[in-house]
């Protein structure tokens, strides 16, 4: 039986979330890193190995390493894997001052003196979601990043993730939410962003971050890896198998609550900063987005994005007692849910096998809701892991401070008018016995 420890401690309200290359890029439910960082404490191994298979941003990365553990980390996500790698190779502060200088004055040049007009790329509503305006600012940014950098490099990786998220910053879309909703009509008239500005301010904010995240590794060189890869496929893909030790230390993961269609929409919310960057081809297939399957099938190539012909049976009570519930008014919709927790085991087969005897794994999750029901994720992962030979450490309870997502929300699904949203965080530690 599990047994929850509620601490407000956890909750670390006042914590700042924005220290070191952590203040890089926004993005869908990123780790707290006090959260890691108390984790870290309690379970990590002296220059030991560290993995986070569903990394995003690097998180749990930036801090693994400030501790001095060989980091390594795959993503699905090619636009979280170019951010994570940006935040963890150190760059000198002061040559990325220059180059930033370097860079707006080109910027200058291309906006008042270049001979041929700098054209704006075409790609798939690319109107519906930006002004022309910003457009022509974006492909100018792009055009004097290019000048500067006429080779892919890590100075180049640094200024396009700054860039990145300036474009999302400049679109049209709503800020107050990650999916990809257009603001109305009225306010689309008015919202006239300042491009460079923008780009600048937060360029700076990120040469401010690498220079603190390179003052505290003490110019220590740490290994670290950080690939595009399947968490599904970490037995069965070669590049993987050779990437990932096959002593891993500790693992601290936040994996998705559900499919992303229907949880953090994490493709759409990537989908305009890839097609803007897709237009440097050879940065683009560097990274693995040059096709544009590469950016549209994120959503589908994300866990339970798939169901498959037949679905089989987990090794979880609580869960097929769920499901049961769920096809009662919905029998499709538990299929979904099925199939993604058929995909979360495969991971978690292949965690079993990385994760060195006596090494620990941590689980940040919340418990989703699904026509109604509340799917407690918690009690499902320790049931499932039970199967797989680790024992279960402790469980701890923490608030959600600060997410981007209603307390409650409308609903049809059998005679309930509204649900609560998930407010609360389970971690769950296990044991490799």
């Amino acid at each position: 039986m599990i047994s929850d420890t509620v601490l407000s401690y956890w909750d670390f309200e006042r914590e700042s979330t924005h220290s070191y290359t952590n203040a890089f890029h926004k993005y869908p439910a990123m780790l707290v890193p006090k959260v890691v960082e108390e984790l870290l404490k309690e379970y990590s191994t002296p220059n030991g190995i560290f993995f986070d298979p569903f990394c995003g941003t690097a998180r749990s990365l930036v801090a693994a390493m400030i501790q001095g553990m060989k980091c390594f980390g795959i993503d699905i996500n090619p636009l979280a894997v170019l951010i994570s790698n940006v935040k963890l190779f150190t760059i000198n502060p002061d040559y990325l001052k220059m180059k930033l200088a370097v860079i707006l004055h080109q910027f200058d040049e291309c906006a008042c003196f270049s001979a041929d007009p700098v054209r704006i790329p075409s790609f798939y509503n690319r109107a519906y979601w930006f002004s022309e305006r910003s457009s022509l600012e974006i492909a100018l940014l792009i055009e004097a990043i290019n000048l500067v950098f006429q080779q892919n490099c890590r100075a180049k990786d640094f200024f396009y993730v700054c860039l990145s998220e300036t474009i999302r910053d400049v679109s049209w879309t709503r800020k107050s939410e990650f999916k990809l909703y257009r603001i109305d009509h009225n306010k689309m008239q008015t919202y006239s962003p300042d491009t460079i500005s923008l780009f600048a301010t937060k360029t700076r904010r990120n040469i401010e971050g690498m220079s603190a995240f390179k003052a505290v590794l003490q110019n220590l060189a740490i290994k670290f890896s950080i690939l595009k890869g399947d968490a599904r496929e970490i037995t069965t893909n070669s590049k993987l198998i050779r990437a990932i030790p096959k002593e891993v230390n500790l693992i601290i993961t936040s994996p998705p609550y559900g499919d992303s269609r229907t949880t953090v929409d994490y493709g759409n919310f990537s989908r305009l900063s890839l097609q803007w960057l897709q237009t440097d081809f050879n940065f683009a297939k560097r990274w693995g987005f040059s096709n544009n399957e590469d950016i549209v099938g994120i959503n589908r190539d994300c866990l339970g994005g798939k169901v498959a012909d037949h679905l089989i049976d987990l090794p979880s009570p609580t869960l097929k007692n769920i499901l049961e519930r769920i096809k009662i008014y919905d029998p499709k919709r538990s299929e979904v849910v099925q199939a993604f927790y058929s995909d979360f085991y495969l991971c978690y087969k292949g965690l079993s096998h990385v994760l060195s005897k006596c090494g620990h794994l941590c689980f940040v999750v919340a418990n989703r809701t699904v026509k109604g029901i509340e799917i407690p994720m918690n009690k499902i992962i320790a049931e499932l892991g039970n199967s797989l030979g680790f024992k279960h450490v402790r469980s701890i309870s923490r608030r959600i401070i600060g997410k981007k997502l209603p307390r409650r929300i409308n609903t049809n699904s059998h005679n309930l008018t509204h649900i609560n949203t998930m407010l609360q965080e389970h971690i769950e530690i296990f044991k490799k016995a």
